[in-house]
């Protein structure tokens, strides 16, 4: 709005709502070094006009324009101050370049570069927050009144670089760690009503900000759609913080940060992205409220009685890790990464030491592959551990996993491989189920670290893990002494003999108790004698006080399902197969007296093993003879025959079949 000479006034109206810097002052250059110093309080003049005149596009005419943050008087942890920040925004507006692609550098104070130059104020540091949206203390009818901002084929350079150091506050001296005060790319103010949107579209970046890329806040929805990249920081790339939906759908590329994604989505969440090089995230769907302690801890629904949303994802993880909290679906791809459901910070809310959120209602594929690394395990299950909130607490339940576990040809030729498929530990709840996966690690289902089980293993079903271990094939167990408690495991295996654990007695059979405590409904259990040529395993499975004995040869199997029958036990699901054999043996030339006994015969039996139950039969055995003294022994049955007649009979000349039973009862 000018007024001229002869004392009329003009407004500036745009170009079909679009107004642009230049009409402000600002010159833009072609590439960077070519712009003419500081756009800043042009584009700070534009942004107050259009918030004034109801105009709600910004058109960037060059490639390129520099920002010099303002002079910061207010302490950085002030988040509601508005001096020291570039932009200032209090109604919706869309930045936009004309020309195919724009790039604002965004300096420090008198054009300074951020990795080096810093003001510093009250002893914090303080680089300049590039776009800050007001909050509402009341929230107001229009919807129109929020502040938002829409980015369209725009590139927001902050100038750092990430530096995998995710301290707080940020070093004042060195400039390092994580700088949420000062250095946030688009910062929504917290504790208040703001609707709006923050949205990115076409070919669009963050990058270089040592703070959050992006900081949601207040009930407000997060839209990334396009071909986006946000990258470059030692904090979030997006913190969701709590709002009303969060969409990440396209080629977007989250990297290079000490966090991708951290918070609750909303109603219609979905991210859909390629993570790569970050050391945490965190995964949760649940509704939008108010209420603190629903909103800082408990997954929220919209209405009494529903449950809260879902959030649906369809993740690419490289060289990342990242939690998964309760109300996600979809699938993740993980190379050299890590999955965690983690319920194990402890809380205080109003002076009370509480556990976190339940993770519950969780429906994820995970497919990994091993590749440059063999430090990763690709899921693990945390549940509260700590002795006073620990068992009973069943901080995870109601969760459904299928794990793959790849190893690329480059894993296979240089020797990396996941140390396990799935580790777990603490305080599990009912229906954790992990289900019909496979694949190779190293020590297949393992406790985490430090752990103790509490209330629950999870119910591990349908699942063919192995081991990068020719010999073994996995989930393993723990060997102690003479029994173990096994590590659940539905592809179990089990050796009866092993070596490298001292504990264990190789001189003879081997005998194991399966312990059916803390196991679920429906849980299977194969246990395999991978010895060939050795000794068979005993193995006693509780059944009420009077435990069930099975004998399982080597080579063969016993499959064990867990049944709630007046209290979970182990019923014998399938038995081991019976080994057999036969010999013709030709007694014709004999006479037998009355009531004596034969030599010895052997019938060859393969595996056969004095543990195991044999018999022995012929058809059309005369009457005046049966079969006594059946035996197994190595790799054969014995037996002999007796005249059970009153006379003396000729022997007889038949072929005799021999079986062994793996199974005594």
């Amino acid at each position: 709005m000018f007024r001229t000479a002869n004392g009329r006034i003009f407004r500036l109206d745009g170009e079909n709502g679009m107004i642009r810097p230049e009409q402000f002052g600002a010159i833009g250059g072609i590439a960077r070094g070519l712009a003419a110093g500081n756009s800043q309080p042009a584009m700070k003049a534009l942004v107050r006009y259009a918030n004034a005149a109801g105009i709600g596009q910004m058109g960037m005419t060059h490639p390129y324009y520099q920002s010099w943050a303002p002079y910061r008087i207010s302490d950085p942890a002030d988040q509601f101050a508005e001096d020291g920040i570039h932009l200032v925004h209090t109604r919706p507006i869309s930045i936009v370049s004309l020309c195919g692609g724009t790039t604002i550098d965004y300096r420090t104070h008198n054009g300074g570069d951020p990795r080096t130059d810093w003001q510093v104020v009250n002893g914090k540091i303080w680089r300049g927050v590039a776009h800050q949206l007001v909050r509402k203390l009341e929230e107001p009818e229009d919807p129109s009144e929020y502040a938002s901002l829409h980015l369209h084929d725009m590139h927001l350079m902050g100038g750092t670089n990430y530096t995998g150091q995710g301290f707080w506050p940020a070093d004042p001296v060195t400039g390092d760690g994580w700088d949420n005060q000062s250095h946030k790319c688009i910062q929504m103010q917290p504790d208040g009503f703001n609707k709006g949107e923050v949205r990115m579209t076409g070919t669009s970046s963050i990058v270089g900000w040592r703070g959050e890329c992006v900081y949601l806040a207040s009930g407000s929805t997060g839209t990334f759609i396009g071909n986006i990249r946000i990258a470059e920081t030692n904090g979030q790339c997006i913190n969701p913080n709590d709002v009303q939906r969060l969409v990440v759908d396209g080629n977007v590329v989250l990297e290079n940060a000490y966090f991708s994604i951290e918070g609750k989505g909303g109603e219609g969440s979905r991210v859909r992205c390629t993570i790569r090089n970050t050391k945490g995230g965190h995964l949760q769907g649940g509704g939008f409220n108010f209420d603190t302690q629903n909103k800082n801890f408990w997954p929220a629904s919209y209405r009494p009685g529903e449950e809260p949303p879902m959030m649906d994802v369809d993740i690419k993880l490289i060289d990342s890790r990242i939690a998964v909290q309760s109300y996600v679906r979809g699938q993740i791809d993980a190379i050299d990464s890590a999955v965690t459901v983690d319920t194990t910070a402890i809380s205080v809310i109003d002076g009370q030491r509480v556990a976190p959120a339940d993770a519950q209602t969780i429906d994820v594929t995970l497919n990994a592959w091993a590749d440059r690394s063999s430090d990763n395990i690709p899921l693990t299950l945390l549940g509260n551990d700590d002795d006073e909130l620990g068992t009973g607490h069943k901080g995870i339940h109601d969760a459904r996993f299928v794990v793959n576990c790849y190893r690329t040809a480059y894993a296979i030729e240089t020797g990396k491989y996941f140390a396990a498929c799935v580790q777990y530990g603490g305080s599990i709840g009912e229906r954790v189920i992990i289900e019909h996966g496979g694949g190779e690690s190293l020590a297949g289902v393992s406790l985490a670290p430090a752990s103790t089980v509490r209330d629950y293993h999870p119910l591990f079903r349908g699942n063919r893990f192995r081991s990068t271990q020719a010999s073994i094939s996995l989930p393993s167990v723990n060997l102690q002494s003479d029994s173990f408690f096994p590590i659940i495991g539905d592809a179990m295996s089990v050796r009866s003999r092993a070596p490298a654990d001292p504990e264990i007695r190789i001189a003879g059979p081997v005998a194991f108790v399966v312990n059916a405590s803390g196991v679920q409904e429906g849980q299977e259990l194969t246990l395999h004698n991978f010895e060939a040529d050795a000794y068979p395993m005993l193995v006693d499975v509780r059944h009420d006080d009077s435990p069930a004995r099975a004998v399982i040869p080597p080579g063969q199997s016993l499959k064990l399902v867990a049944r709630d029958i007046q209290g979970m036990r182990w019923i014998v699901d399938t038995a081991p197969p019976a080994l057999s054999g036969s010999v013709a043996i030709d007694l014709g030339a004999q006479t037998i007296a009355a009531g004596a006994v034969t030599d010895v015969h052997t019938i060859p039996v393969a595996g056969a093993n004095a543990r195991l139950r044999a018999e022995v039969f012929a058809a059309a055995l005369p009457a005046e003879f049966e079969i006594i003294q059946v035996q197994a022994v190595n790799d054969a049955v014995r037996f002999r025959l007796r005249n059970i007649s009153a006379a003396a009979a000729a022997g007889p000349n038949l072929t005799f079949r021999a079986t062994t039973k793996g199974q005594e009862q």
